[in-house]
């Protein structure tokens, strides 16, 4: 059994930090090794962060996210 639970954070631009997502994550029980990150357009498919927590997570692992809008993509 896993420790910490793994999530994500996502911001849309260079401009922007995903440190107001880190704290409510690890707070909610993720584990700051275990949170993947991407700064990339909700439109992008190719995120390198969430294609590796994907991968990392195992079937029926809850993931946290902040937002549903940081995970899904945006049309």
């Amino acid at each position: 059994m896993r420790n910490h639970l793994p999530g994500y954070a996502r911001v849309s631009t260079r401009k922007q930090t995903t440190d107001e997502q880190v704290d409510p994550l690890v707070a909610a029980g993720v584990g700051p090794a275990r949170i993947y990150t991407d700064v990339f357009s909700g439109v992008r498919s190719d995120r390198p962060g969430l294609h590796e927590l994907l991968a990392y997570a195992r079937e029926g692992e809850t993931i946290v996210v902040l937002a549903l809008d940081r995970l899904v993509l945006q049309p």
